[in-house]
């Protein structure tokens, strides 16, 4: 039944990890994965500073399209060194690997992220959904309860956290946010 349950989420909930665009405002990220997410498809948000690679990342695993994905992401690290386009580019690779069940590939890709951005909610929140669906509920609760102390009280972004964590067994408060 946990597999099954996993298996689901990742059907269901991975490809929500891009569902949200990768930067607002000054570079700040606000892409974040929701585990088995109610309704049970990706929401989006326009912005227009997102990098292209990345909305093409989400259609290509929304259309099951994984090796598509992998090879977008992959070609996205290797043109833009720069770190917060790095960070969104590991990040997606990490969402890309999860979607593959190829734990060790995406562990990889979403600890380099956290390097390279330690105080960033996000990557913290794709690895919590990793270890998640990989059958670590220990690790997925620490990596969650992480990300949403990083986490703007502000936005929409707090939610996905906060859901995420309710899967794991932890109850958190609104802070006054919806």
């Amino acid at each position: 039944m946990a597999y099954m349950v996993r298996t689901i989420a990742l059907a269901c909930g991975l490809a929500a990890i891009l569902a949200l665009p990768a930067f607002s405002g000054a570079g700040a990220q606000s892409t974040g994965s929701r585990i088995n997410s109610a309704p049970p498809f990706p929401m989006a948000r326009i912005r227009f500073d997102e990098p292209s690679e990345l909305g093409k990342i989400r259609k290509a695993l929304a259309d099951g399209e994984i090796d598509k994905a992998r090879r977008i992401a992959n070609d996205f690290l290797a043109s833009d060194l720069a770190p917060e386009m790095r960070y969104a580019g590991l990040n997606a690779l990490c969402a890309v690997e999860s979607s593959a069940r190829n734990w060790s590939a995406a562990l990889a890709a979403c600890n380099e992220a956290i390097r390279i951005r330690p105080n960033h909610w996000m990557a913290l929140n794709t690895r919590g959904t990793v270890y998640y669906l990989s059958g670590d509920v220990d690790k997925a609760r620490s990596d969650f309860r992480k990300a949403y102390e990083l986490v703007p009280e502000k936005g929409g972004n707090r939610d996905v956290v906060r859901h995420n964590l309710a899967l794991v067994g932890v109850t958190v408060g609104d802070g006054g946010n919806s």
